[in-house]
């Protein structure tokens, strides 16, 4: 156990590379200095201000990015890390929320409700003022931006759910998935050249828990490669080689494991793998990750409800090296959102 709270942690936010662990609790974002054990409370919200807001901490960790209620409006807010005066960055009397900031540090990519839709607008910290960079007929949220910063990947919520890309330098988006049904969940590889999602056959009768896992190239034409015909909530190894995903088979679901090019999926849990659930349309994850691989593409951590109390799992890709790392014995106590330090020596959960 890296920390106790006091209350619980509703989300992690960042790992830093110097050892500090941003978190969100009731509602305001702390800091946990992971050598010290000390916790610093970063932002004081009024505590009667009802809002589930969204927080973005700077790639250079100097400034925090959130959503406040101020002046009868929900705008995105820009703070300092040491504290000082929050410098707002929109001002409409929309709805903005989902901050992102762009690697270069220079810029917030954000959602914005235009007309009961959200559009994917991008805001400026020199006061020019934002740009829109979607305009379609469906909510978007962003869901990841490109190691490069040149793509935003979002998804759009309709009937049917379809991946989409925009280009930072152009408002030009480039939808990704077009077919009928539901894409979703997608993950991006550490370079950025391609994506890895599940899809659902309207017709099909399958469930979020029962879809085709689909790897799809950003970059060319190649047709997309079908990694396995039944998973769930994938996710690329660091080097870009394997897919790590869950799959639910009449009981907990469990850890598997694909290469790339598909077609050899294998088991690497047996006892069932928590998993945080995910909200109503449009099926956003309750938690940033529920299992997460080491950053030598090694191993992969998860949270596992075994003997009557969860703990956190670590377990090489093959499945034959299994270790507890926590010692929770409490029937009452819940484990999520394991999360690896970039240097791969400590982990970090809920």
């Amino acid at each position: 156990m890296v920390k106790s709270l006091e209350s619980p942690a509703r989300e992690l936010v960042a790992w830093s590379r110097t050892g500090k662990i941003y978190f969100q609790m009731d509602r305001d974002l702390y800091l946990l200095n992971v050598a010290s054990q000390e916790i610093t409370q970063l932002t004081k919200f009024d505590p009667s201000k009802i809002l589930d807001r969204s927080f973005s901490l700077s790639p250079n960790e100097e400034h925090i990015a959130y959503t406040d209620h101020k002046d009868g409006q929900i705008d995105i807010f820009v703070i300092p890390i040491q504290g000082g005066s929050p410098v707002r960055v929109t001002n409409d009397k929309t709805i903005d929320s989902n901050p992102a900031w762009t690697p270069d540090g220079r810029r917030i990519v954000y959602s914005s409700n235009r007309n009961g839709v959200n559009q994917i607008f991008l805001a400026y910290l020199d006061g020019r003022a934002p740009v829109q960079l979607s305009v379609n007929d469906s909510g978007s949220n962003v869901l990841d931006i490109s190691p490069d910063g040149a793509k935003i990947l979002y998804a759009a919520a309709r009937d049917e759910s379809d991946l989409w890309s925009v280009r930072l330098d152009q408002p030009k988006e480039v939808q990704i998935t077009s077919d009928i049904g539901i894409e979703l969940w997608p993950d991006v590889s550490a370079d950025g050249q391609a994506i890895a999602f599940q899809a659902t056959n309207a017709t099909s009768g399958a469930t979020l828990f029962n879809c085709s896992l689909v790897a799809k190239s950003l970059t060319g034409e190649a047709a997309p490669t079908q990694l396995a015909a039944d998973g769930y909530a994938p996710r690329w190894s660091p080097d870009g080689k394997q897919i790590a995903f869950l799959r639910y088979t009449n009981g907990p679901s469990n850890l598997w494991v694909v290469h790339d090019t598909g077609g050899d999926a294998r088991p690497v849990t047996t006892g069932g793998v928590t998993f945080g659930g995910f909200t109503q349309l449009p099926y956003n994850f309750l938690q940033t990750q529920d299992f997460q691989w080491s950053p030598d593409s090694r191993r992969l951590v998860y949270c596992a409800n075994t003997s009557g109390a969860a703990n956190v799992w670590q377990t090489t890709t093959d499945g034959s090296d299994q270790t507890r790392l926590s010692d929770n014995a409490d029937p009452g106590v819940l484990f999520f959102n394991p999360s690896w330090s970039p240097d791969g020596r400590r982990i970090a959960w809920l």
